[in-house]
């Protein structure tokens, strides 16, 4: 009796070891499978050269791409920006706004006036720095020829317009440690300035005027 069931143990525990080694076996196989791939590092060939670096230099009139393909040419980009361009006038004096943009160019019924900072000595300095102006009606500017001249026979800048109901036009500016200065002719576009000030009252001194035109 012990003989048979030593028999049967030892046939059960080789049964666990052949199935143990075989699923050892199927376990290798699977990592074999799995392995990670060694890496190729790709070498220069003896005539390879590195590719220089290019620089793109922007000038403003690229036409905005639909998608990367799209290509343009200079020829469509000019037909697309062309226009007719008016001078107006000139000034050598850069520093347009100052942190006091207003009312430059204003169209009343169809009459255009426009005002400038301007200057013709080409610094920021600029001794003769005043407004300019110019007018537009009956279809033409009031003064053709392109002017650095200021209308005012004080130094001021950074001029503000606007034209009354009964057609006076008002050019107020900065004046250096003043009141603001205003300048006035009872018909647009035509006729002496009158010089003036705005008062101010009380502190803080105004030194910027943003002048509004009404409805």
């Amino acid at each position: 009796m012990f003989e048979a069931l030593n028999h049967y143990i030892n046939l059960y525990i080789m049964k666990r070891i052949v199935l143990t080694t075989i699923g050892l076996g199927l376990f290798a196989g699977a990592l074999a499978q799995n392995a990670p791939r060694s890496i190729h590092t790709i070498k220069p060939k003896p005539g390879d050269k590195p590719v220089p670096a290019q620089t793109v230099f922007t000038t403003g009139n690229e036409m905005p791409l639909v998608n990367p393909n799209q290509v343009t040419n200079a020829q469509q980009r000019s037909s697309n920006r062309s226009a007719a361009v008016t001078n107006l006038g000139c000034t050598t004096y850069d520093l347009m706004t100052n942190a006091a943009i207003a009312n430059r160019i204003l169209n009343v019924g169809g009459n255009v006036g426009a005002v400038w900072t301007t200057s013709s000595t080409g610094d920021l300095a600029a001794a003769d720095r005043g407004s300019g102006y110019n007018y537009f009606t009956s279809g033409s500017w009031g003064v053709p020829s392109p002017t650095c001249t200021r209308i005012e026979s004080v130094r001021t800048g950074w001029p503000n317009y606007a034209v009354t109901s009964s057609g006076t036009e008002y050019i107020t500016s900065h004046i250096s440690g003043q009141p603001l200065h205003a300048e006035s002719r009872t018909t647009a576009g035509t006729g002496p300035w009158t010089a003036g000030s705005l008062p101010v009252i009380g502190p803080p001194e105004v030194l910027w005027v943003v002048q509004q035109q009404a409805a």
